[in-house]
């Protein structure tokens, strides 16, 4: 992939690494697009065109024939992970008419899509294949939790495998069945795991001078906001022995991303000097369906805010905190949210942290720019 000759949408080549030929295969237009797969033979293509966070959708090129993997392109959806498992068919994750992405397959003879898989309430974010063992294996998320599976294409036998971490940054899967995984937890760095009968860390990635019971893991929470919708979040409570009776409350950037198990050194650096953390995963966050994320869209500061502000109200219904011991930290847009949230409810902050990135300030300027507010005028 490329953006030459094609700055804005990116063209696909392919070349020759014996004669150095090259060879243009498609030139991206309407949305930048990339090559996600090929077939076995070299003669089909899979691309991906992403107009937006929640809509990103596949298209067959053959020769200069392109059809879309989903039967209506139109529609708002995603499509990711397309991969062949033979010349003739491509399998993927989407989330088309649906809240959790699923497995499908679009079948190249027939021109036909159709649904293979779909788990309860968890989406499936990536997908590996394993062509001697004639399995996928499937990632999964669910809220603050990843989830591994491996799916028999002739058993249709859906497995689940238990793994040493919270969140599966990546896997790999060779062609004897060996499975390799980068992930982490809350109180773990990132590492890469092997499994072959059981799971073996191959790195040794820590925490110098610290020991895991000095760390804290968060426990998992929920609550209602101002319209009912139920929010989730990670309360990180400092240990009884360091606790200096303080809490930080913590909006996550994106804002379509989410606060998960996973490690934080500012965090567990905090939790450390006696501080209790609270990191709600407020509407627009991922893992809870699609439907969840696309609350954000076109309303970047009123329902997300007044979700803090009630997750703000049950830390104090619960006697963990109160408006005399709050803080208030973020970064990215939750450095946004941060001066959002201490701006319109100063009364419930003891002191403000934004820690300012460029995507902060490119909040700040829109704001500033439909308010009109001649103060924001700062180079």
């Amino acid at each position: 992939m490329t953006s030459k000759d094609n700055q804005s949408y990116l063209n696909a080549h392919v070349r020759d690494l014996e004669t150095g030929g090259d060879t243009l295969l498609n030139i991206g237009e309407n949305s930048p697009t990339v090559l996600a797969a090929v077939s076995p033979n070299e003669e089909v293509f899979v691309y991906i065109r992403q107009y937006a966070n929640t809509y990103a959708t596949g298209y067959v090129k053959i020769g200069s024939e392109e059809y879309p993997l989903t039967p209506d392109d139109k529609k708002v959806h995603i499509s990711y992970n397309p991969i062949f498992i033979d010349n003739h068919t491509v399998y993927f994750t989407t989330d088309y008419e649906v809240k959790y992405a699923y497995l499908a397959k679009y079948g190249l003879l027939s021109k036909q899509f159709s649904e293979v898989l779909k788990i309860n309430e968890e989406s499936i974010e990536d997908l590996k294949w394993n062509k001697h063992m004639q399995k996928f294996y499937l990632v999964t998320e669910k809220g603050v939790t990843d989830f591994l599976y491996t799916y028999d294409l002739a058993t249709k036998n859906l497995e689940k495998i238990k793994t040493p971490v919270d969140v599966i940054n990546k896997i790999e899967v060779t062609e004897r069945g060996t499975v390799y995984l980068l992930g982490l937890s809350a109180k773990l760095p990132t590492n890469i795991f092997e499994l072959t009968d059981e799971w073996k860390q191959l790195t040794n990635n820590g925490v110098l001078g610290v020991n895991e019971v000095e760390m804290v893991e968060p426990d998992v929470v929920s609550y209602k906001s101002f319209d009912n919708l139920e929010i989730e979040a990670l309360l990180f409570k400092a240990l009884p022995e360091n606790d200096n009776g303080h809490t930080i409350f913590w909006p996550h950037g994106g804002p379509q991303a989410a606060e998960r198990k996973t490690f934080r050194s500012m965090f567990q650096s905090f939790l450390n000097r006696g501080y209790t953390i609270f990191a709600p995963n407020f509407r627009g966050s991922t893992g809870y369906g699609s439907e969840f994320v696309k609350l954000v869209e076109h309303d970047w500061g009123h329902g997300p805010r007044l979700d803090c502000i009630e997750g703000i109200d049950w830390l104090i219904d619960q006697v963990i905190t109160d408006k005399e011991r709050l803080f208030l930290v973020g970064d990215s847009y939750g450095g946004y949210m941060a001066l959002l949230l201490h701006g319109r409810h100063p009364e419930y902050f003891k002191a403000v942290v934004d820690i300012l990135d460029h995507l902060t300030y490119l909040h700040l300027l829109t704001l500033c720019q439909r308010t009109g507010n001649r103060l924001c005028n700062v180079g």
